[in-house]
């Protein structure tokens, strides 16, 4: 995370899926061991003198004893290798098919179409005109470090979307169809990949 508009200001948190999930956060020398706390919305974590609350692609972080809280927003690094899925957020670049007659889809406005990993188990879609939430689960099969892809199985649970009507041409409904088909993520060099069942 960027804190107070300051590249300099960083604060890296690394998720973990433990019961409750909790994450370590790095802020120069020093860190802190946080764990999930309840809250209205978004995921909100709480360590000894230290505060992390992020909701909507943005958050708010306290760092030490009655400091002030910081405005932060997610890093945007292509050169930092995610190696985990939760508390990422991504955009659509492309759909690829295994059937050559239908090959590769470009997507014009990534914006439009973007999958969020809360760190609770809960995923958040915008899918055009349309949202879409739902819960997910994934499983590591490889080694996970800064330097090597990372990859795994990821399922997601039955999705609640909206029902809007999109402009002619959108992809809300052809992802809303295989979303729930998808079995196997890859990350590698600052990109997804999902797979589908039987390599759709």
């Amino acid at each position: 995370y960027v804190c107070n508009g300051n590249p300099a200001d960083e604060v890296v948190a690394t998720y973990f899926q433990t019961d409750p999930p909790s994450l370590i956060a790095e802020r120069g020398d020093s860190n802190s061991l946080m764990y999930q706390a309840p809250s209205a919305s978004g995921a909100r974590y709480l360590g000894r003198n230290e505060l992390l609350w992020e909701h909507q692609g943005k958050a708010t972080i306290r760092w030490g004893y009655q400091a002030p809280e910081m405005p932060c927003v997610i890093a945007d690094d292509p050169g930092r290798q995610a190696t985990t899925l939760a508390g990422t957020r991504w955009r659509l670049s492309a759909m690829q098919s295994m059937d050559d007659r239908q090959g590769v889809t470009p997507v014009t406005d990534p914006q439009r179409y973007t999958l969020e990993f809360s760190p609770d188990g809960r995923a958040a879609l915008r899918l055009d005109c349309n949202r879409a939430t739902g819960s997910w689960k994934a499983t590591a099969t490889t080694a996970t470090t800064p330097t090597t892809p990372a990859a795994g199985s990821l399922e997601f649970g039955a999705l609640a979307t909206t029902r809007a009507l999109c402009a002619p041409g959108s992809l809300d409904q052809a992802l809303a169809r295989q979303l729930p088909y998808v079995r196997s993520y890859l990350l590698r060099e600052g990109k997804l990949y999902l797979s589908l069942l039987a390599d759709g």
